[in-house]
């Protein structure tokens, strides 16, 4: 980025403390003939767990583009923690088939720990 790009850049605080990243692209290179995307089921489920056991701006769950990991029959997660003195980004593979297992997982994981 060029310094004039930068002074029209205003740092903003997180909205949230963890943000969990699923790709999008990978579940669906797993759909089945008549079947949702896992990905997308796996973050409705985790939105609706977040939205009805932790307090508004703790976690999100979002879909994304490709993250360019493309595992083999896994879905690519990344992971960030806003209240991490450095913060950085983590990335898993996600190998659970069975999408409301995936989401328990992952809300376990990374949106209890808070």
């Amino acid at each position: 980025m060029t310094e004039n790009t930068l002074e029209k850049l205003t740092p903003a605080p997180a909205p949230v403390q963890t943000l969990l990243l699923i790709c999008e692209k990978c579940g669906k290179k797993q759909v089945l003939e008549g079947e949702e995307n896992p990905s997308i089921q796996i973050q409705r489920q985790l939105k609706a767990r977040i939205k009805e056991t932790l307090k508004p701006g703790t976690a999100r769950a979002i879909t994304t583009s490709c993250m360019n990991i493309c595992p083999v029959n896994a879905i690519a997660i990344g992971y960030i923690d806003s209240l991490q003195q450095n913060t950085s980004a983590q990335f898993f593979l996600l190998n659970e088939k069975d999408t409301d297992r995936a989401a328990n997982d992952l809300f376990q994981q990374f949106c209890l720990k808070i």
